[in-house]
């Protein structure tokens, strides 16, 4: 563990601003995303909303968890490849506040089961053998995602979407004018964190909603932050609203300049470059549907002698 960076006694006005821009965060709702993932993360207990960076290859994404994570939980090692089983995991979360892992490629089905666990209760057996504890861990989670990469419906619902700028020449820098700037930035970032924290503290039980979005306990707690912040908790309720379906933007994408596509789901997965199980995929676009119908595509699946295939088409081609 490292120490949390000195507060500053007089911030800077443009310090949470300057922290946007050295993240790299493609829009105003990619930063409310991770503003309310970082408060939540100063709450003493879950659950906990999971954060996904994602963004072109190359375009800092793991610069940008280690800043987040350095506003929490510091470290000396801030970030780790996605463990190899649910006990690693829980060895992880048993050490570390804050879990970053970078580079995320798949979701194995047994791990994506122990991450969603992990944001609320997670129970993790203390030795000795024969005389276990049962200790309940919740963590806030970072990951870093590649643009190929399907992410499972149960970390999705549990998950804040936040994409970053791609990287020029012109913008790219080395390791220490990265570090220096992190450096200068942190204590007056961390001051405003601190005191839209004591915001939140004071005000959390007296903000009610006659309903409430997705993630709640996430989104009382940043409304309550919302006035230290410059910000108001209508906007962190809708981009708390605003779901993105990984699998849906992809399809989209992959439409965008057709009227129509036919083939079978292991044909659309190699097409749309999802690295993931397939014989699961037929199933997920049909819980999408809805989804899909809202972006003008409709689905229909055909059945053949020996195999299936999907339909997508365009609504106005349709029409």
């Amino acid at each position: 563990e490292l120490p949390l960076a000195q507060p500053h006694p007089e911030p800077s006005a443009t310090a949470l601003a300057d922290f946007v821009h050295l993240l790299r965060l493609a829009s105003d709702p990619d930063w409310l995303r991770c503003l309310i993932w970082l408060l939540a993360a100063y709450r003493p207990h879950g659950p906990y909303p999971i954060l996904i960076l994602q963004g072109p290859a190359h375009c800092g994404k793991s610069h940008a968890a280690r800043l987040l994570r350095a506003c929490i939980d510091p470290n000396r090692a801030p970030l780790h490849p996605l463990p190899s089983s649910p006990k690693k995991l829980r060895e992880l979360a048993y050490e570390n506040w804050v879990l970053a892992f970078d580079h995320v490629t798949r979701f194995p089905c047994r791990l994506a089961e122990s991450l969603a666990r992990l944001t609320e209760n997670e129970i993790f057996y203390l030795p000795p053998k024969d005389d276990q504890t049962p200790l309940s861990l919740a963590r806030p989670i970072i990951l870093t995602v590649a643009e190929s990469c399907y992410i499972p419906p149960e970390i999705a619902a549990r998950a804040l979407f936040a994409r970053l700028l791609p990287l020029s020449d012109v913008a790219r820098k080395t390791q220490s004018q990265l570090e220096a700037a992190a450096n200068e930035l942190l204590p007056h970032v961390l001051t405003h964190l601190l005191r839209a924290l004591k915001s939140a503290v004071q005000g959390r039980h007296s903000v009610n909603f006659p309903s409430l979005p997705r993630l709640p306990d996430a989104f009382v707690w940043a409304a309550a932050a919302a006035g230290a912040l410059e910000t108001t908790p209508d906007a962190f309720r809708q981009v708390l609203a605003e779901l993105p379906d990984p699998l849906v933007e992809r399809v989209v994408a992959f439409m965008q300049n057709r009227s129509h596509w036919k083939g079978t789901a292991s044909q659309l997965a190699a097409e749309i470059g999802l690295d993931g199980p397939t014989n699961q995929l037929s199933r997920q676009l049909f819980q999408a549907q809805d989804a899909l119908k809202l972006q003008g595509l409709t689905l229909a699946r055909n059945h053949g002698h020996s195999f299936r295939t999907l339909e997508i088409v365009k609504v106005e081609e349709k029409s």
